[in-house]
């Protein structure tokens, strides 16, 4: 039973990655007719945001690019479109819900995680005064266990809902311990 949670978790993770190149990416890349024509496509770029933490234990959010990308098909004979993979691991897939005025305290992750916003504008504060407001398709990588806490009490992040709406949020909580002092790692 252990092996099929794994393989949905798996299943799950490669569901998100499809959501996020479809929500995100903006294809300046090719159409299946240039590449036919022989145009050399352009790969594209999407952005997330990484809260890090740094060797003195601030945490800090980094906008970065995810542009490591090939033209494949997923599913030949399908046309080819752009893939960004990154490194294989085991992950846990969760769907979080806020309630409308939904507001969190200063904390930090026990691991690392990728989070997508499906619904509802939220924010999000690292500790070195860097505040975003995120909403649908926004994406960040929260990397902030090993912050330590500051003068203000402050560590790692807190975040909050905007507005009088739920905020729905897709996690995929990896299976590995967050870097340190490697601000946009994953390319």
């Amino acid at each position: 039973m252990r092996t099929r949670g794994k393989g949905l978790a798996l299943m799950m993770l490669r569901a998100l990655c499809a959501l996020v190149a479809v929500t995100l990416i903006s294809t300046s890349g090719a159409t299946a007719a240039e590449t036919e024509s022989g145009v050399k496509p352009t790969p594209p770029a999407t952005t997330y945001w990484h809260l890090w933490t740094d060797g003195r234990g601030v945490s800090h959010l980094t906008s970065c690019k995810l542009s490591a990308f090939t033209l494949e098909s997923m599913a030949p004979p399908a046309d080819a479109e752009w893939v960004n993979r990154q490194p294989s691991g085991n992950a846990t897939v969760i769907t979080v819900v806020q309630p409308p005025h939904w507001k969190g305290i200063w904390h930090k992750e026990t691991s690392a995680l990728w989070v997508v916003t499906l619904k509802g504008k939220w924010f999000i504060e690292a500790m070195d005064g860097t505040k975003l407001d995120l909403g649908p398709g926004d994406v960040w990588l929260a990397e902030d266990k090993e912050t330590k806490q500051d003068a203000a009490g402050r560590q790692g992040h807190q975040s909050g809902n905007l507005g009088d709406d739920p905020v729905t949020l897709l996690v995929v909580q990896l299976d590995e311990e967050p870097a340190v002092d490697q601000p946009c790692r994953f390319k």
